[in-house]
């Protein structure tokens, strides 16, 4: 027996005793609102029960008491400044004034006592609240027909008081003709919640609440008519609220372990610079948000419901859609009522299917995508004895209970269908006791329809992981901070005491150990008089031993525990000579008293003592590792030296190169080597000299040779004719004379440089740090040092890079035909590209002299898609017997701590695919065609509004900058339903340029310029690749998309 049957043979159930007033929840949501709403319009508390009796309450009981028809009557305002407020008064079929309100019943609401300023706020305020009082009506209606038990008591009435004015025509197109124009109460309440564009900066807010605020706003929003609706939030803002407290979580841990680390050191006192105790999450994405959730404002702005719409057959095959529809609340040209919808559905259900051909309607599954959530409709052929009525029940799959039909009235069939729709999302009294959201069905002659709500399983578009904070919110510089987190440092220095202090002691005592058994053995073997002294005479001395390696072993504790965190290589090497020393005696002695022993002991030396290539440079934590070239990076990054530099570019430059060692490594055994130069010192065999380096970057050389080699790829490809039309239209044939564009490079430099108008660094903006030890010369030449270092710091990355560094290994990008060797550092969070030669240009050269270019943008943008760069740096280690020498960019690693299950690479190319073969190869990178054909309608996703402003501004800012071929790359990851996008291949200039100047040289999509690129670029990715799905708070799409719910 079908459910239609099962529920038909049910015994009704008695309706609910009519009530002609508003229930206690609908009461208290009016009362909300109005307080509100009177505190934003400046109108006097003691109007707020006056407005509640005269219009709420009184038109509520008399639309009750009249049945509703589609004849319309009109509703005056009237306004008379004599007698009391409390004489106002809804006078039923008796009309006055000049402008009318059409609804079911007519007649005038006269108020007296109203000042003639506030009759323009209250005319406002009492559209609202008629809009308000009829759509409780109808939605009273609707949950009585749907069997929803509604409380009547009497309402706790709250009063307050408020601001501001607005003026509309009619009472449900004020509601459209609103959207779009803003009022000074929008954005005098968008300023107070620092949401606002125009607002002062809000990319860091320095109130860790604030996240949960907003969360707490949406959950007690008052944007709807309907008072059982409970919103939920944005993804964005959940996960922000979830990254505030995880971050200042672990600020306070780490200030917890800072302040345990001073109570066992008097030296760490000298810190002066503590981790702040909230740390601060940038607001990215916020502004793309509604978050004004109290105000007249934006109740009427929310008035509307965006779904991405679609419709499948029953065989999954997609008819129509996904396209986004915008329901604007009964306005008729976007919005119907609940059975004009109902039915045109019943009407169609044997048209067949423009798409399908062969398939009518009623074989059809329609889909209603929003927020979190999906309504999904299907039809089923069923006989229901009534006709030509509307009848309507539910059933839960849950726990398997149902409704019996129940004849619609006339005036829940009035509601709106985006109302009815909005209720299924979010209106709590239509779940079922067991928690589950029931189907609802409707029947009409023959067709049952059915409603069923599912969660969506929608994807979070992502940008890169790593934002910009503002400048006002980043602590500054100083000797003391520390260069890597204080989690890190004190991990190290645990290492230090466990595997390499105590493990060497460890070692150390068991090799005594095991000559003091060697000697009692030797004992009971020789039982002669004056070996016995002497085996006495040995033990003793093992004894002394013991007692001299445990006062060292203490001794060499208490020297690490008086260590800075900063310089760790003091101590290790301090350990690494006392440790040789140590070994070297016991050695001595075991060969003078027990030659017979050969066994030395058995420690597994550290690497920066046991290898050679490993050297650990004083005043820094980091170790320097010759086959690891970003160590050298992490060190200079760390030094005293380098520190001292940033600090002093305002103060005289002759200063000393490096503070003063620990006075407990002043004595350490070594060689001084001799050095000359400024700012150097030589300690142990180790040279440290640190400048500014001025590099003058050849302004022509990207223009000159990057357009002489594609004039000579050309000229073997295409006609001369063609030939001078390319030369047209490439905009590098603009010749530029090297005295103007370094002069166009100093002045953009100096508006985005932090150290641009200070003396101190003779003009450069870059550092050089020389480092020697044992005839290894190690050189580090950092660019736009202070600028880069700002950046890192206002992405909250300036230690974790340090620490990253450290460590690295050789990798292999694919996807990509660069020549250039990439490092990617051990714990996967930053890339390392080398910049090449190629075709005579040097990328060197491009980036010094694009970069002043990337900070200003990076300035400006509060969100960026671009991988960010956070460093470029020259390397150069030099031996005896060999060399290195690499220009490097360091950069983000857009997938860290991402587990992606599939790649894409966008450039706007609808026909680029990746062979069928390729497909399966493991790790591939699909292409843009891959992508639409297989993926585009299955992963909906939300957030696409910063998204795309994101891509757009960008992509602006890369063709200003005469740079094409970049490409999005997207990574889709499942466990966390996220999709992560970046701009990349942006910082490789001309990597792909042979081979494709060689192979696809004819084709259109290759040669274009950059502004051609981008609008490609922009308008095929924003446009057509991706299908959002709309949230209740997300800013009002700019585009519709669909004009009609069926696709016959």
């Amino acid at each position: 027996m079908s459910r239609l049957k099962q529920a038909e043979s049910r015994h009704s159930k008695p309706l609910p005793t009519i009530k002609t007033t508003l229930d206690s929840l609908s009461r208290k949501h009016a009362s909300s609102l109005l307080i509100h709403w009177l505190e934003e319009l400046d109108i006097p508390a003691y109007w707020h029960q006056i407005l509640l009796d005269t219009v709420v309450y009184k038109l509520f009981e008399t639309f009750k008491l009249h049945q509703l028809t589609k004849q319309t009557n009109p509703i005056y305002i009237q306004f008379i400044s004599s007698n009391s407020p409390k004489d106002s008064k809804f006078l039923k079929s008796v009309y006055h004034d000049d402008l009318s309100l059409y609804f079911p019943v007519g007649g005038t609401i006269r108020f007296y006592g109203v000042k003639e300023n506030m009759t323009a706020a209250f005319r406002e305020i009492t559209r609202s609240l008629l809009y308000l009082t009829y759509c409780l009506y109808l939605e009273t209606e609707f949950m009585l027909d749907s069997h929803v038990l509604l409380i009547y008591n009497d309402p706790v009435e709250q009063t307050t008081e408020s601001d501001q004015h607005h003026k509309h025509t009619s009472i449900f197109n004020w509601i459209k003709k609103f959207r779009g124009s803003g009022t000074a109460v929008g954005q005098e309440l968008k300023r107070r919640f620092s949401l606002d564009k125009g607002s002062k900066d809000t990319s860091c807010i320095n109130d860790s609440n604030k996240f949960v605020r907003l969360k707490e706003g949406i959950d007690q929003a008052l944007i709807s008519t309907s008072p059982g609706c409970k919103f939920s939030c944005p993804r964005i803002l959940d996960r922000l609220v979830r990254e505030q407290e995880e971050l200042t979580n672990k600020t306070k841990m780490s200030k917890r372990m800072l302040q345990n680390t001073r109570r066992r050191s008097s030296l760490l006192s000298l810190w002066r610079s503590e981790p702040s105790e909230v740390a601060m999450v940038p607001d990215i994405g916020l502004d793309h948000l509604s978050l004004d959730t109290t105000s007249l404002t934006s109740f009427k702005q929310h008035q509307r419901l965006v779904v991405t719409f679609s419709c499948s057959s029953d065989d999954d095959h997609l008819c129509m859609g996904p396209v986004l529809y915008q329901f604007n609340y009964f306005n008729t040209q976007s919005d119907h009522t609940l059975e004009h919808i109902l039915s045109e559905w019943h009407a169609k259900r044997d048209t067949l299917c423009h798409k399908c051909k062969q398939i009518p309607f009623r074989d059809h599954k329609c889909s209603f995508a929003h927020g979190n959530g999906n309504v999904t409709v299907s039809f089923q052929s069923e006989q229901l004895q009534k006709k030509d009525r509307w009848m309507s029940w539910t059933f839960c799959p849950s726990c398997k209970r149902g409704q019996e039909p129940t004849e619609l009235s006339h005036e829940a069939l009035m509601l709106s269908f985006a109302k009815f729709l909005e209720l299924l999302f979010y209106d709590t009294r239509l779940i079922c006791a067991c928690q589950a959201r029931p189907y609802r069905y409707f029947h009409m002659n023959g067709l049952t329809t059915q409603f069923g709500y599912q969660p969506g399983n929608y994807y979070e578009l992502r940008l890169p992981g790593l934002q910009m904070m503002s400048v006002a919110h980043v602590a500054q510089y100083d000797m003391d901070e520390p260069r890597l987190r204080v989690a890190t440092l004190n991990s190290w220095k645990r290492e230090l005491a466990t595997h390499d202090v105590g493990v060497f002691f460890e070692a150390t005592l068991t090799h005594l150990d095991l000559l003091s058994h060697y000697i009692q053995a030797e004992h009971r073997r020789r039982q002669r008089d004056a070996m016995q002294m002497a085996s006495d005479s040995l033990e003793q001395d093992i004894q002394t031993l013991q007692k001299q390696i445990e006062k060292d072993e203490q001794d060499m504790l208490r020297m690490l525990r008086e260590t800075k965190v900063n310089e760790l290589n003091d101590f290790r090497r301090y350990f690494g000579v006392q440790s040789q020393l140590i070994l070297e005696n016991l050695a001595q002695w075991q060969k003078e008293k027990c030659k017979e022993v050969i066994d030395d002991c058995g420690w597994d030396k550290p690497d920066y003592i046991r290898d050679a290539s490993v050297h650990s440079f004083p005043g820094s934590a980091v170790l320097v590792r010759e086959d690891e070239p970003t160590s050298v990076i992490a060190y200079t990054l760390s030094s005293n030296e380098y520190v001292q530099e940033l600090m002093q570019e305002g103060q005289s430059s002759n200063k000393s190169g490096m503070v003063t060692p620990n006075v407990a490594f002043l004595s350490t055994p070594g060689a001084q080597l001799p050095v000359t130069g400024k700012n150097s010192q030589v300690l142990d065999r180790y040279c440290s000299s640190i400048e500014r380096k001025y590099v003058s970057p050849t302004a022509s050389t990207e223009t000159s040779s990057f357009r002489a080699m594609i004039i000579e790829i050309c000229k073997s490809n295409v006609s001369e004719e063609r030939l001078e039309d390319l030369k047209n239209i490439l905009p590098w044939t603009k010749k530029v004379t090297e005295k103007s564009s370094t002069d166009e490079q100093t002045k953009e430099l100096m508006a985005t440089s932090s150290v641009g108008n200070k003396k101190g660094h003779n003009g450069s903006l870059h550092i050089q740090h020389k480092f020697v030890h044992n005839d290894v010369e190690f050189t580090c030449i950092v660019y736009y040092a202070n600028e880069f270092e700002m950046l890192r710091r206002q992405c909250g990355v300036h230690q974790i890079m340090i620490e990253s560094l450290c460590r690295c290994q050789s990798w292999v990008a694919s996807g990509g035909k660069s020549k250039s060797r990439f490092y990617k550092t051990q714990d996967d969070r930053f890339v390392v590209k080398e910049m090449m030669n190629v075709w005579n240009v040097s990328e060197k050269d491009a980036f010094l002299n694009f970069a002043p270019k990337y900070f200003n943008h990076m300035k400006k943008s509060r969100q960026s898609a671009l991988a960010k760069i956070f460093g470029f740096f020259t390397i150069e280690i030099k031996k005896k017997e060999s060399s290195l020498y690499l220009d490097v960019l360091v950069m983000e690693h857009l997938f860290y701590n991402q587990h992606i299950t599939k790649k894409f690479d966008f450039k706007g190319i609808v026909e680029r695919h990746v062979g069928e073969y390729q497909k399966e190869q493991k790790d591939i990178t699909l292409w843009d065609g891959d992508w639409l054909n297989e993926y585009k309608t299955k992963l909906l996703v939300q957030n696409k509004s910063l998204f795309d402003d994101t891509i757009a501004n960008d992509a602006e800012f890369l063709s200003q900058c005469n740079i094409m071929d970049y490409s999005l790359l997207v990574g889709v990851n499942e466990e966390k339903r996220e999709i992560m996008i970046g701009i990349v291949g942006a910082y490789t200039w001309y990597k792909k340029i042979e081979s494709k100047g060689k192979s696809t040289i004819k084709r259109v999509v290759t040669i274009v310029p950059p502004g051609e690129y981008k609008t490609r670029f922009c308008k095929e990715i924003l446009n057509n690749y991706f299908v959002p799905v709309q949230g209740k708070f997300d800013m009002s799409v700019k585009t519709l998309l669909s004009d009609k719910l069926t696709p016959c």
